[in-house]
């Protein structure tokens, strides 16, 4: 089973998966002179030369993606009719937040996310009982637990917004600026 709950600390972590590389091309501290360090919300992330002058060269933009999944839960220590076997029709977004890249004139490449999303939670939550997966699959804990599995992707990198809606009127948000 799936840890749970992440405490602030430990998504933040996952954003610096490792503190020797550039965030953005993971190209290694010692191989380049002089990090420079870039507001990214409530925190700052380190990038290497190469990427901060593609950075100053091309503003930084938020571009996202929907999801749905079919899914079913139950609480088991709610009071109340969700205590049930129940199911819904989930829909997630996920935002990522990157510079422009000059030679494909894209923040990310929407297949590659796709592709990541379908790998991380698509195919493990569709149609199936979502606390074979988490232990109390509230919305609030299914964002947490898709926030943190996206941002340990080694292939995409600035995941910066995920909201995942139960309902059509009812949505939990969490982004890189909850964690500060």
């Amino acid at each position: 089973m799936k840890k749970l709950l992440y405490t602030k600390a430990e998504l933040a972590r996952f954003l610096d998966q490792d503190l020797e590389t550039c965030y953005i091309c993971h190209k290694e501290k010692q191989n380049f002179s002089s990090p420079s360090y870039i507001s990214c919300g409530k925190r700052s992330i380190m990038v290497c030369e190469d990427c901060f002058r593609k950075i100053i060269d091309s503003p930084i933009l938020l571009v996202s993606k929907i999801f749905e999944f079919a899914g079913a839960h139950n609480l088991p220590d709610y009071n109340g009719a969700c205590a049930n076997l129940h199911g819904h029709e989930w829909k997630i977004e996920i935002a990522i937040k990157g510079p422009v890249n000059k030679e494909t004139g894209m923040v990310i490449d929407f297949k590659i996310l796709k592709d990541v999303v379908n790998e991380a939670v698509i195919n493990m939550f569709d149609h199936q009982h979502l606390n074979k997966f988490l232990e109390n699959p509230t919305a609030e804990n299914i964002t947490q637990y898709i926030f943190a599995e996206l941002c340990k992707s080694k292939k995409i990198q600035g995941v910066y917004k995920v909201k995942v809606w139960e309902t059509s009127t009812s949505k939990c948000v969490l982004s890189v600026d909850d964690l500060v």
